[in-house]
């Protein structure tokens, strides 16, 4: 019957007969007690001894169970009782694995049982949230809904209260916010400890045992400052002044100036040949300004994307037609913790450098400058630190000294002598901010590459059937490319249309961070026929060659003091040779064989070829592929193994050859009578010996100075614009 009883206890508590649902430290009032262990109960002489406290607790709860059979007497097998224990003894003795707990009602109260917390417990205790206060904006309401719980907030402060701009953050002012979160199904805070939450930019938080309900405090930036929600860091424009920034961060809960008197950052420029200007001389950071000769800038500060930095950008355009060399650079004077003596030292990996308030591994602040080897900036060309008069002289110059200490610092850097394109766009960006030594020192603020082996990956170039003379470029992971404008790239009877990355398109002057290994291919777009002012196929019979005028957007590298200025003008308005841009001719880069063929092809109105040439080097594919067999089924091109290296850079001697080859087609006069009177003339070889003698009697080709021809030497573009001018000028008449 014992047995019976306990089993059924048992039973009873499983299905949950019993009253549940409020936890031993809910109901103060009852009485935790367990049934006394076997030792205490059973006498050793293993005689039967009536225990009341027992029968009463098992008869009380049996009834409840609806038990009609009362049995008081005690289990002659001990280990099938349950043992009983007050709530003292339970803290001072561990419970049998078969221990049951009870609690006692006091009086005629039901007897309840605790409830065990269900579900997994919430362990997403870092609210990234951007709710802190943002100077002259609404507070936030609700938290962004996570995969564990949603949430809501309540806030308390003294807010805003002149008319349209009621109920906003004010500057410099404490606020409260109380965050009501709700787990979702099969979550919970049961179990979860005090305190466990946190939210970066707060300057408290807190939270119960067992509890979502967390209340952080948080300090609004100083009046003028722009903070983006995370409450880490904050910038001001043309606060002090116009043309001026400034950058302010959190530590140990307060925010800290970097400038001396918040004074700010100012900017200057300089263009090739001329002295700097002040940004603020001319306008405000934020906007675009003229800084003169069509060149624009625009200073655009920027947080981090957790808000723990703000990135300075440097956007500059030029609006003119002409090539600008610009330089640019802030400085300013620097204080951390409003120390402006505070000693500065480089980083060990050359990205810049910390001013801190204290030794490492103390709670006291840092000042951080980041301008190279970093994600998000494009490396300066220069920083400097000194003492804070001399900054702004030294605003492009770079420290030697690896630290200063003691000094009133100011601190300076620049990006210098970058080439700018018409209608190009460059963006040149920093990163600074503030922090505890102890903290930057354990985690820098941005992913940098490994300062003992850095990762490379190498940047090459497809010209897709274009050339260009720059080589495969590496980078370190992180840095920033900006890719160039295209003055180094050709293309038959196309105009240079971008960039393609990842099936990205991009425009000179466009920034790429670079984290693998990447191909940038040349995008070509046809020429219609108002771009290039008509275009003439035949010179076949030609008339007398007129008078070339100058076209109405000319060459920004084709200028009328040039030696080629008319025969490259002459060669663009025939549509023999295309700019390698619209506003780029590119005069001195080389050009290839496959490009001069099909510009003969062009001049006979390209006619279909009876069939392919027999070179394994030629992709039926490419812009030359019928050009090429053309020249060869009328012996204007031979090749040479197999192969007619269409890529390869023409020489002297090989383009004299071609064009003699082409005049034989046509019928002219190859009548060869000049006289190699050069010093290199040993240097032709034999199969050339004939067209050069032609070319040069000719005056298609001259020496490149009085006593060498150069047969072996490339061919320019500017040279094969001459060539031809003159071919038609002289030879078809």
């Amino acid at each position: 019957m014992k047995r019976l009883l306990s089993f059924l206890l048992s039973v009873t508590l499983l299905i949950g007969i019993l009253p549940t649902g409020v936890f031993a430290e809910e109901i103060a009032e009852t009485e935790l007690t367990k049934t006394a262990s076997a030792e205490e109960s059973v006498p050793e002489t293993g005689t039967a001894e009536e225990d009341t406290t027992q029968s009463e607790v098992t008869e009380e709860s049996v009834q409840e169970a609806g038990t009609a059979e009362e049995d008081t007497t005690q289990s002659e097998d001990a280990a099938m009782k349950p043992a009983v224990q007050t709530q003292e003894e339970k803290g001072a003795a561990e419970p049998k694995d078969n221990a049951i707990y009870l609690l006692k009602p006091q009086g005629n109260q039901p007897m309840v049982m605790p409830t065990q917390p269900t579900g997994t417990l919430v362990d997403e205790l870092e609210l990234k949230d951007p709710i802190a206060p943002i100077n002259g904006e609404a507070p936030v309401s609700t938290i962004i809904e996570t995969t564990q719980y949603t949430g809501t907030i309540t806030w308390e402060g003294d807010f805003a209260t002149d008319g349209e701009n009621s109920g906003v953050f004010e500057p410099d002012s404490e606020y409260k916010a109380t965050i009501a979160l709700t787990p979702k199904d099969g979550y919970t805070f049961v179990g979860l400890s005090s305190d466990a939450f946190t939210i970066p930019g707060a300057t408290s938080v807190t939270n119960d045992a067992d509890s979502g309900t967390i209340t952080a405090t948080f300090q609004s930036p100083w009046y003028g400052y722009i903070t983006d929600g995370h409450g880490l860091a904050a910038y001001s424009m043309n606060d002090y002044g116009d043309g001026v920034f400034d950058i302010i961060g959190t530590t140990n809960d307060q925010w800290e100036g970097t400038t001396y008197a918040n004074d700010g950052y100012g900017t200057v420029l300089q263009q090739e040949g001329e002295d700097p200007i002040r940004l603020r001389d001319r306008g405000k950071v934020g906007e675009e300004v003229d800084m003169g000769n069509n060149i624009f800038l625009t200073v655009q500060p920027r947080f981090s994307e957790k808000g723990e930095f703000i990135f300075v950008d440097y956007i500059i355009e030029n609006k003119g037609n002409i090539p600008v060399v610009v330089s640019v650079g802030s400085h300013a004077d620097i204080e951390i913790a409003g120390n402006d003596t505070a000693p500065i030292k480089k980083f060990p990996d050359g990205r810049g450098f910390k001013m801190t308030n204290g030794e490492e591994g103390e709670d006291f602040r840092q000042f951080n400058f980041f301008g190279k080897g970093t994600v998000g900036v494009n490396s300066v060309d220069t920083y400097w630190f000194g003492y804070y008069s001399e900054a702004r002289a030294n605003v492009f110059n770079q420290v030697e000294e690896d630290s200063l200490i003691g000094t009133d610092s100011g601190m300076a850097y620049s990006w210098k002598n970058r080439t700018i394109a018409p209608g190009a766009k460059i963006n040149l960006s920093v990163s600074q901010g503030t922090g505890e030594a102890e903290k930057w020192v354990s985690k820098p603020p941005i992913k940098k590459p490994p300062v003992q082996e850095p990762k490379e990956y190498t940047v090459s170039y497809d010209m897709n059937n274009g050339v260009t003379t720059k080589p495969d470029e590496v980078y370190i992971e992180g840095e920033t490319m900006i890719l160039s404008n295209p003055g180094n790239l050709v293309n038959m009877d196309l105009l240079f249309d971008g960039w393609l990355i990842n099936d990205v398109k991009y425009q000179p002057g466009d920034t790429v961070v670079i984290s693998e290994d990447i191909v940038i291919k040349a995008i070509w777009k046809e020429v219609e026929s108002n771009e290039g002012g008509g275009i003439e196929l035949a010179i076949d019979p030609p008339a007398e060659l007129k008078k070339v005028e100058k076209p109405k957007e000319a060459f920004f590298d084709v200028k009328p003091e040039d030696w080629f200025y008319e025969d490259v003008i002459n060669a663009f308005e025939k549509g023999w040779m295309k700019g390698t841009s619209e506003k780029y001719f590119s005069p001195e880069i080389s050009i290839t064989r496959a490009m001069i063929v099909t510009i003969l092809y062009r001049i006979e109105s390209e006619p279909t070829p009876p069939q392919s040439a027999p070179f394994s080097d030629i992709d039926s594919d490419a812009y030359y592929a019928d050009a090429v067999a053309w020249a060869y089924a009328n012996k204007i091109v031979e090749g040479a193994n197999g192969i007619f290296n269409p890529d390869g850079m023409i020489t002297r001697e090989q383009m004299s050859a071609i064009l003699y080859r082409y005049a034989k087609y046509k019928g002219y006069d190859i009548t060869a009578d000049g006289e190699l009177n050069f010093k290199d003339a040993n240097e032709i070889s034999e199969y050339a010996i004939t067209p050069m003698t032609w070319a040069v009697g000719k005056a298609l080709l001259t020496g490149i100075d009085e006593n060498t021809l150069a047969p072996g030497g490339e061919t320019t573009r500017a040279q094969a614009a001459t060539i031809f001018s003159r071919f038609a000028r002289d030879i078809t008449k």
